[in-house]
């Protein structure tokens, strides 16, 4: 008698995907809140804010996430990740990592497949 393990679902950027789904997700990076920046009471010698303007900037990029796709199929198996576009600006890696996933169907599939076109906060 051959015994197959149950397929599980799997956890990614703080979603469940469970066995036979697949959705788009964003995995976010950095986490908590920017840094309060300190004041002594003067006002910015570079004009209202120029600087705590551009901290804001940085956090809110790193607090956006990385957008991603996930699939699991219906039968056990190993997790394969794709990462393409590294630096952000690779447009064919991107572009195929986009057509991968509308060729991936969760219900034939065993294991998972995550697709991250993007390597790069905010897309």
């Amino acid at each position: 008698m051959l015994v197959e393990p149950p397929a599980r679902g799997i956890r990614i950027g703080g979603v469940t995907i469970a066995p036979g789904e697949a959705r788009a997700i964003e995995i976010a990076l950095g986490g908590g809140a920017p840094p309060k920046a300190e004041s002594n009471g003067a006002p910015d010698a570079g004009g209202a804010g120029a600087g705590a303007a551009a901290g804001e900037g940085r956090a809110k990029r790193a607090r956006a996430g990385v957008p991603a796709w996930a699939a699991v199929g219906q039968k056990a198996g190993p997790r394969v990740t794709v990462v393409a576009a590294t630096r952000g600006f690779e447009a064919t890696a991107a572009l195929a990592a986009s057509a991968l996933v509308d060729e991936i169907d969760p219900a034939v599939i065993a294991g998972s497949v995550v697709v991250v076109p993007v390597l790069r906060a905010g897309g």
